[in-house]
């Protein structure tokens, strides 16, 4: 069974945390982009951030799905007038 067979069932378009999931009003969340395997048998998922959209890679052992009932909350800052 490949690394990517057995990707713990994250999918691409998956929001996670890295690490995990303590205090959601102070983690950053993770957008997952694509999954791969490298030539050490281990998968990875590169991941967007959701607050700032930069993109790196994590280990998938390192990822924690995001909990269920929740949404993800996007803010707008508004300039005041």
């Amino acid at each position: 069974m490949s690394a990517l067979e057995s990707a713990k069932g994250f999918r691409k378009d998956d929001v996670v945390f890295v690490g995990p999931a303590e205090d959601l009003a102070t983690k950053t969340t993770w957008k997952i982009l694509s999954l791969w395997e490298a030539t050490d048998c281990l998968a990875y998922a590169t991941c967007a951030s959701g607050l700032s959209g930069r993109i790196q890679s994590f280990p998938i052992e390192r990822l924690t799905r995001y909990p269920d009932g929740h949404t993800v909350a996007r803010y707008r800052v508004l300039e005041p007038a």
